[in-house]
């Protein structure tokens, strides 16, 4: 499991209930269609065409029950294969993400000042 100090770090992926899998936030951000992963398939996906190692991966509603499916399963190739060069790396500084969400804060705080 991941140690309390990822908490504070920008996810990788999330849990979608509606879809009953995990969605790619890196994918989905940059504007690639949104496929659906199963435990085992987003820990390869973020792996092989993000570059993110296994220990420094972030995923919202991970549990024990993905882990042990991950454990299990984790021997299969991706069911979706991406073409190498549709999935960019994200190398945005963290000081450009903390810019946009404060600007965003602030935006939405004169929204409703207004």
């Amino acid at each position: 499991m991941k140690s309390q100090n990822q908490i504070y770090r920008k996810p990788h992926a999330r849990y979608d209930y509606a879809e009953e899998g995990f969605i790619c936030l890196i994918c989905e951000r940059i504007g690639f269609d949104k496929w659906v992963y199963s435990a085992s398939e987003i820990v390869k996906h973020l792996k092989q065409h993000h570059k993110i190692k296994r220990k420094d991966q972030v995923i919202l509603g991970w549990n024990e029950e993905h882990e042990k499916e991950y454990r299990k399963n984790r021997g299969k190739p991706l069911r979706y294969e991406d073409e190498e060069d549709s999935i960019i790396i994200d190398t945005t500084p963290r000081e450009e993400y903390e810019r946009e969400r404060k600007r965003i804060e602030e935006e939405r705080k004169a929204k409703r000042e207004a």
